[in-house]
């Protein structure tokens, strides 16, 4: 996704295309939760729990929405029943459905490509080159689940013992696709607002409306990428990222600040390890996360416009690059560059 976003082959026509590969982002990490939520051992029980919470600190639906997922109070009776039927069925064949989405607008649409051919879109061939590379990719990660299924165990079960409300296991960290997510509820602020007399509990803010918030960025990008560049025709040429530095910027940004809340997600480790009071740790996360953010973005932005004034200093091809454009026959031809 860093790939498309920072070469722009999110433009049209392939928006749908990055609509449904962010939706299956979001899919396979809720097929993740799920699955790490089965055993039900103290590690997966806190992150439930965890989850269950922010559930209920949704205004009006929130009790309601965690009573149906639970069938009662939690942990209701048919809590894991209902998990295990996503996990298993819905999920996938939900994730099944978008692949074969996406793979069908890339095989109508074609790859987009760096450097235009003279009659017609070629991209990659799909046999032999994007057909092995694709089976080479699926035995690496064959071997490497086999391989960790072999010899690491991850969830030991028999160490952690059954949920208890009062057991929570230490070191506990969630697994990657949660991580941002920990670490956004352990520095958000504990302040607790009313809206019409109803209480709306501190977790709401950023484990509901950040997460909402960030996802509605990504999925909307390459609308809002449209409204900011005004260009409305069809991109079949990426531009190398050093194009766009604004892009660039806003790219880096959000990526800094998804790994300034990972990090956080385990500062009471860091604290431990480091020998520092944690909430040393989380004042010093809570500033990176904005301001920290922010000044990345900026860095990345200078360091790209620098880089496209080198090339353009020295003569590479590089605004030549962007300016191509479709012709009725489906071949390219070149457009006068417009100035930066």
């Amino acid at each position: 996704m860093g790939r498309i976003f920072f070469t722009a082959a999110f433009r049209k026509p392939r928006e749908i295309n990055w609509v449904v590969g962010v939706l299956m982002l979001v899919l396979a990490s809720v097929t993740g939760f799920t699955g790490y939520s089965l055993p039900n051992d103290a590690l997966s029980g806190t992150g439930l729990r965890i989850a269950t919470s922010v559930a209920m600190s949704i205004p009006f639906i929130g009790g309601w929405a965690a009573d149906f997922l639970n069938g009662g109070s939690y942990p209701g009776p048919l809590l894991f029943g209902r998990l295990y039927t996503l996990h298993v069925y819905f999920l996938p064949v939900t994730i099944g459905i978008l692949l074969s989405l996406h793979l069908g607008l890339l095989v109508y649409q074609k790859h987009t490509q760096f450097v235009p051919d003279a009659t017609r879109v070629v991209g990659r061939r799909f046999w032999p080159d994007y057909a092995l590379r694709t089976l080479c990719a699926l035995a690496a990660t064959v071997a490497i689940l086999l391989a960790l299924g072999s010899f690491i165990e991850i969830n030991p079960i028999e160490l952690y013992g059954p949920y208890q409300d009062w057991t929570v296991p230490n070191p506990a960290v969630p697994d990657w696709y949660a991580g941002w997510l920990e670490g956004a509820l352990r520095l958000g602020p504990a302040v607790e607002w009313r809206i019409f007399g109803h209480p709306i509990p501190a977790v709401f803010w950023p484990g509901v409306v950040l997460p909402l918030l960030a996802f509605a960025l990504v999925i909307t990008w390459p609308w809002i990428d449209k409204r900011i560049t005004r260009e409305d025709r069809r991109h079949d040429v990426l531009v190398p990222a050093s194009a766009a530095p604004w892009r660039v910027g806003v790219g880096t940004a959000l990526i800094s600040a998804g790994v300034v809340l990972t990090l956080a997600a385990s500062d009471d480790q860091q604290a431990r390890a480091m020998h520092v009071p944690v909430e040393a740790l989380v004042t010093l996360y809570r500033a990176l996360f904005p301001f920290g953010s922010i000044a990345a973005g900026l860095i990345a932005a200078e360091l790209a416009r620098e880089l496209r004034s080198r090339y353009d200093r020295y003569g590479t091809e590089n605004e030549r690059v962007v300016a191509f454009v479709r012709n009725a026959g489906g071949g390219f031809d070149e457009e006068e560059p417009k100035s930066a």
